[in-house]
């Protein structure tokens, strides 16, 4: 209740923006206190994300306050001992918490010498399998995907087998409010990935698939996102860490949504397009095994050989080709840039 009464005041300018921030944070606090003593029933969990959901909403997360949001949806989850499944809208509550988490980060530059980014993008990650894992506990290859979105991204949340390869998977998203030229994101899994997931199956036909997309790129110097990051993960049923996925023998192409741009600058940008991923062991972005393959208008398809989480950037260090002309007619060509 006091959630509801904060978030509604905020929203209608009755709370200048420091009081909220710690107000938020206060709230945050106490909600994660009274989980830790509460059994963790699936009432009693989706109940906590609801309140962090609710908080989140009214948009004024500090960098403490974003660390309670994850550290309260991971506490839900870590003992699931009373809880066989959660229920879409929980999932949902749970999902949509996170994103606003993610776009607070960025708000803040991304970064934050105290904060550990690494650590907490780390334990979202645990959040994301719990919820994938406990979603889709009682579903099937057949059962429909769970797709949840909002105005900072989408996920996607599907059981699925091997028939899942050699096809493309799509997840619309909120192209306005996220600003974007496209209102997809598609992933194209190669047939020959089956081979690989028998492997990894070991005698089981079915798993987890989850697909994000988060309108949240870590800050990086010269690197400018021009789009949300899109994240692939596949998961055994059982729940455990999803499967690293990675030199497959046929590429996995990633087409990403971009930003809106004006004419000339996406006449810029298109030369210095970089696809890239999220190297959660080095905790920053990285082209290992990933590249442009194409660029459009509105969206860009990276190649890459594993799955990750990845996201379109403008490397502005790339020496842009300018022509000029010489006194006798002719052209030359030469590189302007850092």
């Amino acid at each position: 209740a006091m959630g509801m009464e904060l978030s509604s005041e905020r929203l209608n300018a009755l709370l200048n923006q420091s009081t909220a921030v710690n107000l938020t944070d206060a709230l945050l606090s106490s909600a994660s206190k009274a989980l830790g003593f509460s059994i963790k029933t699936a009432d009693n969990v989706c109940a906590s994300f609801g309140v962090v959901s609710t908080l989140a909403a009214a948009g004024d997360l500090s960098w403490s306050g974003v660390a309670s949001v994850v550290g309260i949806l991971r506490a839900g989850l870590q003992d699931t001992s009373y809880i066989s499944g959660l229920d879409g809208s929980c999932v949902s509550n749970g999902l949509q918490a996170l994103r606003v988490g993610l776009d607070a980060l960025m708000a803040a530059g991304g970064q934050d010498s105290g904060a550990g980014l690494g650590s907490l993008l780390a334990d979202r990650e645990t959040v994301l399998r719990g919820l994938t894992t406990l979603y889709l506990s009682s579903a099937t290859a057949l059962s429909p995907a769970l797709v949840v979105s909002d105005g900072m991204g989408a996920d996607l949340l599907a059981r699925r087998d091997g028939r899942l390869f050699g096809s493309n998977v799509s997840v619309s998203v909120d192209m306005v409010r996220l600003g974007l030229g496209a209102g997809q994101a598609v992933v194209s899994l190669p047939a020959s990935m089956s081979g690989v997931m028998s492997v990894l199956l070991n005698g089981s036909s079915e798993f987890n698939l989850r697909i994000s997309v988060s309108d949240y790129s870590p800050a990086s110097g010269v690197l400018v996102a021009r789009s949300p990051m899109v994240g692939v993960s596949l998961y055994p049923v059982s729940g455990a860490n999803s499967w690293s996925v990675e030199n497959l023998t046929e590429p996995v192409n990633i087409t990403v949504p971009l930003q809106n741009m004006t004419s000339e600058a996406w006449g810029v940008f298109r030369q210095q397009a970089v696809c890239m991923f999220w190297d959660a062991g080095a905790g920053n972005l990285s082209t290992r095994g990933v590249r442009v393959v194409g660029v459009s208008r509105v969206s860009v398809v990276c190649e890459t050989r594993h799955l990750s989480e990845f996201v379109v950037v403008q490397d502005t260090s790339v020496a842009l080709p300018t022509t000029q002309t010489t006194g006798g007619g002719s052209t030359t060509t030469a590189a302007v840039g850092s």
